[in-house]
C-alpha cells in the first residue's frame, strides 16, 4: 500500500473512532444528566445505559458515514439537536409530572401540551439552567468540528462493516 493510501486509511479510521467516541459520550452524558435529575442519583443499572449509548452511538455514528465532511457536519448538528429536544422533553415532563414519560404517552403529548402549557412554560423558566445544560454536546460538536478536522471524506466500507458489527 502507499503512503498516500495509508494515510487516507488512518484519517477515514480516525473520523469513524472521533464520530462513535462523540455520540457515545454525548448519550452517556444526556443519560446521566437525566438520572441526576430525575432519580437523584446514578444506580447500579446505570452500566445498561453505557451498553446502549455505545450501541446507539455506534449506530449515529454509521449513518454519518456515508457523508462527506461539511454534510456529515450537518446532519449530525442536526441529530444532535433532536436529541436535545428529546432529552429535553423528558426533562420538562419530569419537571411538570414527577415522572418519566413512555412511548406510549408520546401520543398524549399534545393533549398535556395544550392543557399544561402555562405550567410547562413557567417550569422551563424555572430549570432553564439545567435545560441549557442539555447544549453541552453540541457546543463540543461544534468546538471538535473547528479545531480537530480530520481532512477524511466518507468512511470506507470496511469500517462501516466493523461499525455495524460493534452496533449489533
Amino acid at each position: 500500500m502507499k503512503m498516500k493510501e495509508m494515510l487516507r486509511s488512518k484519517s477515514h479510521i480516525t473520523a469513524a473512532l472521533k464520530s462513535v467516541l462523540y455520540w457515545f459520550c454525548a448519550i452517556v452524558y444526556w443519560e446521566w444528566l437525566l438520572h441526576i435529575v430525575a432519580l437523584g442519583e446514578l444506580r447500579s443499572q446505570f452500566a445498561y445505559v453505557l451498553g446502549f449509548s455505545f450501541v446507539f452511538g455506534s449506530g449515529l455514528a454509521l449513518v454519518t458515514t456515508f457523508l462527506k465532511e461539511k454534510l456529515r457536519f450537518i446532519v449530525e448538528t442536526v441529530l444532535t439537536v433532536v436529541m436535545i429536544l428529546l432529552y429535553g422533553s423528558q426533562l420538562v415532563y419530569y419537571y411538570v409530572f414527577a415522572t418519566l414519560y413512555s412511548v406510549s404517552q408520546i401520543q398524549q403529548g399534545g393533549a398535556a401540551v395544550t392543557s399544561f402549557w402555562k405550567e410547562t412554560v413557567v417550569t422551563m423558566w424555572e430549570h432553564l439552567p439545567s435545560l441549557l445544560f442539555l447544549f453541552l454536546p453540541l457546543i463540543v460538536l461544534c468546538l471538535l468540528r473547528k479545531f480537530c478536522k480530520t481532512g477524511a471524506g466518507k468512511t470506507n466500507w470496511l469500517w462501516r462493516i466493523v461499525m455495524i458489527l460493534l452496533a449489533a
